[in-house]
């Protein structure tokens, strides 16, 4: 098993592993780096949305965007477990 420190690192190593396993070369689905992409975009966006918002001090504001985000990522996979819970009815 010969991995690499970018295998682990969401978008990017799916990338240079082609969407494929290096160890066994199944397909990885796409929904994974889509999945994290939205939710690196979501963390972003909340924090910029906060800094906007609020004239509180950085300290603050990194803990307020934090747990915004954080509930943002539990929604997004309750939303989505409930997706595919639909698909198998």
């Amino acid at each position: 098993m010969d991995y690499k420190w970018y295998d682990n690192v969401p978008v990017i190593g799916w990338i240079k592993l082609r969407g494929k396993c290096r160890d066994c070369q199944l397909p990885i689905s796409v929904r994974y780096p889509c999945v994290e992409g939205f939710s690196g975009i979501l963390f972003g966006g909340i924090f910029v949305l906060f800094a906007r918002l609020f004239a509180f001090s950085f300290g603050i504001l990194f803990v307020l965007a934090l747990l915004a985000s954080l509930l943002g990522c539990v929604i997004l996979a309750i939303g989505l477990m409930m997706y595919d819970r639909m698909q198998e009815v």
